[in-house]
């Protein structure tokens, strides 16, 4: 069984040492950045009305998408560690 606990403070020490650094949990640039040019491209082609988010993290891919799409979709984030949610809200995600 995991421990929520122990997750938990893994994130949010992320969230202390990363803050809102696109390699908060994916310290190697070229996947991520590969990852997100994915999920752009996915969007452009499927052209979806709403985007969502499970494990949003500290919202970075979110507010790239909002980047990118600003009026085109409906986002959401959904994320059960408290520390990132509120950074979440913090950049109006």
């Amino acid at each position: 069984m995991t421990n929520p606990d122990y997750v938990r403070k893994h994130y949010q020490k992320l969230l202390k040492d990363h803050g809102k650094s696109p390699f908060f949990s994916l310290k190697d640039r070229k996947i991520r950045e590969t990852e997100i040019s994915y999920v752009l491209e996915k969007i452009q082609t499927l052209s979806p009305s709403h985007f969502l988010d499970i494990g949003c993290g500290n919202g970075y891919l979110l507010s790239q998408v909002r980047e990118r799409y600003p009026k085109e979709l409906s986002l959401t984030g959904l994320e059960w560690v408290s520390d990132l949610v509120e950074s979440c809200q913090k950049l109006n995600l």
